[in-house]
Parts: C-alpha cells; sequence; structure tokens
C-alpha cells in the first residue's frame, strides 16, 4: 500500500491486532522510506458530532507543563497573533489569551465552536481560517492534531499559508517509539493505536514529514507527561494505571523529573513535540 506521506509503495507491517475504538483486529503498516506507520483501513470520525463523546475528556492538561516550555522557549505566545487548531473546549486559547495580542481558533465541533466564539474568532475549517487570514498568522498552533488527518503534508502546507514570513508552527503528536512501546509492545501496543488515529509518528518520520511539507523542523523532541510511577503500574498490571501511588517505592517529585528527562534524552518520552519554520534549518 502506497504511503501517504512519501508516496513509496515499501511498506511493512508493524502491528496486527487489536487496537483501541474498534472491534476484531487490525493492521498497521509502516514505511520503510520515511519510518511512519498508518491504519490503512482508517476511517475519518465525524467530528462534527459525538467524537468528543466517544474518546473522552480532552487531555490536554496532562501535557500542558511540556507545551508552555516548548512555547516559552521559543517565544510563541507573548505579543503573538496565534491561531489554535483542533481548539476543542478552548484549554489552550484560554491559558495564551492574557499574553497574546490576538487569539483564534479553528474547531470543527459545532458545539464547541460555539462556546468559543462568543469569546474568539473561530473557524470551522483551515481552509475557511486561509480565506481570511492567510499571511496573518504569527504562531501556528496543533497540539495532537495531526495523527488525525488523512494527509499530513497536505495538513502543513495548509497551515504554513497561514504563518507570517517569520511565523512558526508548534505540533505535538503521540511517539511511536515511547518507553512502554519498547518494554511492554504485546500489552501496550492494543492501548496505543487507536481507531481516530490514521498516522504514528516517530522522531526520524516527523522530521521526515516536515521536510517534505517544503518547511524546516527547528526543533524536534520527545517529552514525557507521566511520571515513573505509570510506567511501573504497566508492568506490573499490563494495563493503564495513570498515576499510581501504591507503587513501593513511592514516587517523588524529584525522581520523576530525573525519570522525564532521561526519557527525553533518549528519544522515548510519549509525546513528540515540534517547532516549524518556512525556511531554515533543524537545529
Amino acid at each position: 500500500m502506497t504511503c501517504s506521506v512519501c508516496g513509496s509503495n515499501q511498506t511493512q507491517i508493524a502491528w496486527y491486532g487489536a487496537i483501541r475504538g474498534r472491534e476484531g483486529k487490525h493492521t498497521v503498516l509502516q514505511c520503510e522510506t520515511c519510518d511512519v506507520l498508518f491504519l490503512p483501513d482508517f476511517e475519518t470520525p465525524d467530528y462534527q458530532q459525538g467524537y468528543r463523546e466517544e474518546v473522552g475528556p480532552d487531555d490536554l492538561k496532562r501535557h500542558y507543563a511540556d507545551i508552555v516550555s516548548v512555547c516559552d522557549t521559543n517565544n510563541a505566545i507573548s505579543g503573538k497573533t496565534i491561531m489554535d487548531i483542533g481548539a476543542s473546549g478552548g484549554a489552550y486559547m484560554i491559558g495564551v489569551s492574557q499574553f497574546a495580542k490576538t487569539v483564534m481558533g479553528v474547531e470543527p465541533n459545532e458545539e464547541q465552536r460555539r462556546k468559543l466564539s462568543a469569546r474568539y474568532k473561530m473557524y470551522a475549517s483551515i481552509e475557511e481560517a486561509v480565506k481570511e487570514q492567510e499571511g496573518k498568522i504569527d504562531t501556528v498552533t496543533a497540539w495532537h492534531v495531526i495523527e488525525h488527518v488523512d494527509d499530513p503534508i497536505d495538513f502543513l502546507q495548509s497551515l504554513s499559508e497561514l504563518l507570517t514570513d517569520n511565523g512558526r508552527i508548534y505540533i505535538s503528536t503521540p511517539n511511536q517509539r515511547e518507553i512502554l512501546m519498547k518494554l511492554l509492545p504485546d500489552e501496550f501496543s492494543p492501548f496505543f493505536y487507536r481507531a481516530w488515529h490514521s498516522h504514528y509518528f516517530t522522531l526520524s518520520s516527523i522530521i521526515n514529514c516536515i521536510t517534505l511539507s517544503g518547511m524546516s523542523p527547528l526543533m524536534v523532541d520527545a517529552r514525557h507527561s507521566w511520571g515513573l510511577s505509570n510506567c511501573l503500574g504497566w508492568m506490573k498490571e499490563k494495563k493503564p494505571v495513570g498515576k499510581w501511588e501504591d507503587i513501593e517505592p513511592h514516587q517523588s517529585e524529584l525522581i520523576d523529573v530525573v525519570w522525564q528527562s532521561y526519557l527525553k534524552e533518549i528519544g522515548m518520552g510519549d509525546t513528540l513535540y515540534a517547532v516549524i519554520a518556512k525556511d531554515g534549518g533543524l537545529h
């Protein structure tokens, strides 16, 4: 099957088995050329209705410290015109409003968009936003969105149309090579692969995707949003446990800081972050 990112037909089976959100067994393919993984029988969810009820509440809070760190380090917020793609309930937009010059959003879900439109300029699609805001946005954010789209290259190119000449795109997405995929591949894979995610990225494949879109990755890394207790709980129970306080020795904030720093260093955190420019280079 042809890779939707690089067009190669050199693929191999990375997983065959259960996935979250759909009954039966399913195949996940990996492109041997660009390293991206994808679900060949992906069915686009109905983001207008029902999607949030199906997948549960927005999980941005768990990632918020890393998002703020990435944005602060790269001067993405203060005095900037910001557009958040896949705004959901607006947690990020609300958080940056007091520092940004202007905040806007794209959200396909009509109910969530209606609630946010009382406070922000909202659009139902990227195409609709481009018609009014092409070349006007300093910072485009898309937190955990790229894994949902049919064509990641087209998605990134559409976001670039919104940017000013010196604008930046900030994205995050689950890391297919996170620590639990290494430690418990058979048990963790059915939890990691999901019916509503079309693509699964690694550090190398997200860099390849950005480069193939004609843009430049200025920063790419893998950060971890869970403490050590989550990993220990998975190792013991072979299922999701969240933050498990009953594991001995009891985990401290210091241990979690060291654990998360270590996973970032070796590229095995649960979430990939990238800062993207129209031109430039990885440094």
